[in-house]
């Protein structure tokens, strides 16, 4: 080899070296070894050059950055001192014993086999992992989700939504719709749903595509293309009062098969579509959040909403799920429970009607409100 590449090798080992792991004295060691043997060599050859110099002679015309090369602040490595300063508690050979002790007597055809059969070993164990992922609870996909969330900076993310919000003259649950689809549009572009099963045309048919794309700006290019990508990405989301949710169990599966097969770029998206929707998400929940009148607010009206939503009687924004004639009776029997004298008052607020007193007498004539007011009772009666 001539020296100006051995110098070049040199200078790539010393950088592979700084970025060795920590713990590894297998690796330093040797790679200390190699250097020595290495920069021998090199100064070696360098003598012969410099004497054929001197006769007016030159087999090799050097081909390294002079002023990169002879300055030993760029080519020495820190941590190698600090590294074989922390070893120097041993000789060399003492070192080498002890890391390489139990191969040390092995013909190098053993120390082939050794290691053939040691990674044969590796594979197959990583095939049973393969197989027990195929297989794993989906619980375990969403924690994998969850923890890259958790863990990740994604200050940027974060940054830019909120610059976006700052710019709102009205923030209204119709501008974070259509941010949300518009945020959604931007991460299917970067074709993040590229592994995704393709779709059925029956699955194409079914999906709400043309809600999502009315909500796009005017820029936004229609494609049948788009429209697959769509419809791969509702596989792992769901849509609830116009808010999407993703599906972390079929999503991180999802993510967890193709990770190392998207781009580097593509690895941050994946995630990043999930922050950006929490964001929207969040926003969405504060605006729909409903001010309880203070009567209907206490400690003891409270437990009385958890149970009339688990019944399924009210939504979680304490928004009725009855007729008018049912709400009101659970409204009477609520207040009453609750000592309020003036019982359909808080109740028109909070659900914006008017006449409930009417809405309870008409019900107070029908048979079957006799079986709703035993069904309330019965699931008031722990309290």
């Amino acid at each position: 080899m001539h020296y100006s590449s051995k110098i070049k090798k040199y200078y790539d080992g010393m950088n592979v070296y700084e970025h060795l792991l920590e713990d590894e004295k297998a690796i330093h060691i040797p790679f200390a070894l190699s250097f020595t043997v290495t920069i021998t060599t090199i100064n070696s050859q360098l003598k012969t050059f410099l004497m054929d110099l001197e006769n007016k002679d030159c087999q090799e015309i050097p081909d390294i950055d002079f002023d990169l090369m002879t300055d030993i602040r760029n080519i020495m490595s820190p941590k190698l001192k600090i590294d074989m300063a922390t070893l120097d508690d041993k000789t060399i050979r003492e070192h080498l014993e002890d890391i390489f002790g139990p191969h040390m007597d092995k013909r190098p055809s053993e120390v082939h086999d050794f290691i053939y059969n040691q990674t044969l070993q590796m594979t197959d164990m990583l095939k049973q992992a393969r197989e027990g992922l195929e297989h794993a609870d989906p619980a375990l996909f969403e924690k994998y989700v969850r923890r890259h969330l958790e863990q990740g900076n994604w200050d940027d993310v974060r940054d830019r939504y909120h610059k976006w919000k700052h710019r709102q003259s009205d923030l209204s649950m119709e501008t974070l719709l259509e941010k949300q689809e518009q945020e959604l549009r931007k991460y299917i572009d970067w074709g993040v749903m590229r592994f995704a099963q393709m779709p059925s045309r029956s699955k194409m048919a079914k999906v709400d595509y043309d809600y999502h794309r009315d909500l796009q700006d005017c820029k936004f290019e229609d494609s049948e293309e788009y429209r697959i990508a769509y419809t791969q990405f509702m596989q792992f989301a769901s849509r609830h009062d116009g808010m999407l949710n993703i599906d972390l169990r079929k999503y991180g599966k999802y993510i967890f098969d193709y990770f190392y097969q998207f781009s580097e770029s593509q690895k941050v998206a994946v995630f990043e579509l999930c922050v950006v929707l929490d964001l929207i998400h969040e926003d969405m929940m504060n605006l729909m959040k409903i001010e309880l009148p203070a009567p209907l607010a206490t400690p003891e009206a409270m437990v009385l909403w958890q149970k009339a939503i688990a019944a399924g009687w009210v939504d979680e924004r304490y928004q009725p799920k009855l007729s008018l004639t049912k709400s009101a009776v659970l409204a009477s029997e609520m207040a009453n429970r609750l000592g309020i004298n003036d019982k359909w008052k808080y109740f028109e607020i909070l659900w914006k009607r008017k006449n409930m007193r009417s809405d309870y007498n008409t019900a107070l004539s029908q048979k079957q409100i006799l079986k709703f007011q035993d069904e309330i009772r019965t699931v008031f009666c722990s309290i």
